[in-house]
């Protein structure tokens, strides 16, 4: 790993990269060959030093050096909107690429550096608006496709900061791309569909215009949604993405909206019995929104409809907090989640509070108390830093359960 304190000064090696990779316009000096190969090494330094933290931070304090980086991917834009052919050694889309991949590694920089880099990059007025045009055009050929997964990944990793996120969303048609990505582009490569998914679930976090933003970027969102919610690959971000708009936005506030999340209760049902760690948490998640808008009646008669008792479901949510005994950073949320959807149980049928007694609950919840950690506080984290918080503390969660658990004390 490159350090500057190694190399040189950082104030030197950094008002080098700014004088190479300075733009310049044609009429002060064409751009020659050489020219593009000073920028495609300046820009190559710059990749490499970024992979330390420490180095990251100095890159964000040298002035100018960031929007400089950025100018980059603005200067592709004319190009895709073209529509012309690009060759894979155009020397404006090599740079693109590069400057992308520097973004990428700042904002994904942990810490308080994070923090700022985050911020400073989405502050950069063209950021967002050049992102937008690569993923508008970037599936379009083959050697675009690189491009549009890195600006994915960098507005995953901007999302993460709550006025950033909101910069993202307001930025026209930035929610119709990621929403047309997620959903009707098949044929891409799979992974761009993954990470347009985990993009649109941290935008709308704890963000109700977000969510807003989302439901109106086209017709019959939530249907289509659920209908992805089955599938191998996207189906844990459709079911994130869902899960959040319930919490956060108004994505059940119409009777049609409601039958349509219901539809999925039976799918999510069965991967929260039998599913993966990851489809287990966000099946879960899920089911705890669902059941918010399902009347008694019709909870039971969807439990039916799958075969499952409430005895097993009740006895699967126990065994899990069994199984998951110690937070964990790869499924954070489970036991919070089997938690909130125990009390909605014991609320919605006192039968529910006995069965979970018979299957030692209290005991389990005990344990949760002993072993809870500010990792499951957390909605959003980078790296191993957490950095929204769940309006609802992890104690209280019990503190509910427990006093729950209480009333069929005799």
């Amino acid at each position: 790993m490159l350090d500057i304190r190694s190399t040189m000064q950082s104030s030197l090696i950094f008002n080098h990269f700014k004088q190479i990779t300075h733009r310049q316009t044609t009429a002060d000096r064409p751009e020659t060959n050489h020219y593009h190969t000073l920028n495609l090494l300046g820009l190559l330094i710059l990749k490499k030093l970024a992979k330390n933290p420490d180095n990251c931070a100095k890159i964000g304090k040298t002035k100018n050096l960031i929007p400089k980086i950025v100018d980059f991917t603005t200067a592709v834009i004319p190009k895709l909107r073209h529509r012309s052919p690009i060759a894979g050694t155009d020397p404006e889309i090599q740079a693109a690429k590069r400057a992308l991949q520097v973004l990428k590694r700042l904002a994904g920089t942990t810490g308080r550096t994070g923090e700022t880099l985050r911020r400073e990059i989405s502050e950069i007025v063209f950021t967002i608006g050049s992102i937008r045009e690569i993923l508008k055009h970037g599936g379009e050929d083959e050697i675009l496709k690189p491009l549009q997964k890195l600006g994915l990944e960098i507005i995953t990793h901007l999302a993460m900061d709550e006025a950033a996120r909101e910069s993202i969303g307001a930025t026209g048609g930035m929610m119709r791309e990621l929403m047309r990505i997620f959903l009707d582009c098949g044929g891409l490569d799979g992974q761009v569909r993954v990470k347009a998914g985990e993009a649109l679930a941290m935008l709308v976090v704890d963000s109700g215009r977000n969510c807003g933003r989302v439901l109106s970027a086209r017709q019959n969102l939530v249907a289509r949604l659920v209908e992805e919610a089955g599938d191998s690959l996207v189906g844990v971000n459709a079911r994130r993405i869902l899960t959040y708009l319930c919490a956060y936005g108004e994505a059940a506030d119409d009777s049609r909206t409601r039958k349509e999340l219901i539809k999925a209760f039976p799918m999510v049902l069965n991967d929260a019995m039998f599913g993966t760690a990851k489809q287990l948490e966000a099946s879960i998640n899920f089911i705890v929104q669902i059941v918010r808008f399902m009347s008694p009646i019709e909870f039971v008669d969807e439990l039916e409809r799958v075969n499952i008792l409430e005895s097993e479901l009740i006895k699967r949510l126990v065994y899990t907090l069994q199984k998951y005994n110690y937070p964990s950073i790869t499924s954070p949320s489970i036991r919070r989640n089997v938690i909130e959807l125990s009390i909605w149980l014991m609320q919605f049928n006192e039968k529910c509070i006995t069965l979970f007694r018979n299957h030692e609950m209290e005991k389990e919840l005990q344990h949760v108390a002993d072993t809870t950690s500010d990792v499951e506080c957390f909605v959003v984290f980078c790296g191993h830093v957490g950095l929204t918080r769940y309006g609802t503390t992890m104690a209280t969660l019990i503190d509910t359960a427990w006093e729950l658990l209480g009333k069929n004390i005799h």
